[in-house]
């Protein structure tokens, strides 16, 4: 049995700006529930915010969340989210390379990094768990071509398998 999260609850003084910032994350609205919470809820993760004025200037390990990783199931899906992410302000402050895949990470407005999984693999050359340059991922996410199937899916690696990059 694989366990997975549905659900985070973010407790935040920035109630516009995270509200924001995680409908362009997830690309779905918030719905109010009562005066203090709203909820935004994806096909695989549900966000939901609460308004607090005592967390005004808290750093972001207050809420208990301090990184976390979604995955993009393609490279439309993936572009359309960094755009989205574009519009509302926020950039990415860099980009990784591990056994998973590339992540490329942003911050929400309460300090929260949050990772994007790409659907690709960058040049063979990067070494494993280093830093990449993130707007060198972005131009590879920007020009890559969906496969010819129209699919625009990838297939997911099962993590106990090694990953293999193509030889030169």
């Amino acid at each position: 049995m694989s366990v997975r999260i549905e659900q985070i609850r973010l407790v935040t003084y920035r109630w516009e700006a995270m509200q924001r910032w995680w409908s362009a994350l997830l690309n779905v609205d918030f719905t109010p529930v009562g005066a203090r919470t709203a909820i935004a809820e994806g096909p695989s993760l549900c966000v939901v915010l609460e308004h607090s004025p005592i967390t005004m200037n808290a750093s972001s390990e207050v809420a208990g969340i301090a990184t976390i990783t979604v995955s993009a199931s393609s490279v439309v899906t993936a572009s359309a989210t960094v755009d989205r992410l574009s519009a509302v302000g926020s950039a990415p402050l860099r980009a990784t390379d591990d056994l998973s895949g590339i992540r490329v990470w942003f911050r929400d407005p309460d300090g929260c990094d949050v990772a994007i999984r790409l659907p690709f693999y960058p040049a063979v050359s990067n070494p494993l768990n280093t830093e990449v340059d993130p707007l060198h991922i972005l131009d590879l996410l920007r020009t890559a071509t969906p496969p010819e199937d129209g699919s625009n899916t990838f297939e997911r690696r099962p993590p106990w398998q090694p990953r293999i990059r193509p030889q030169r």
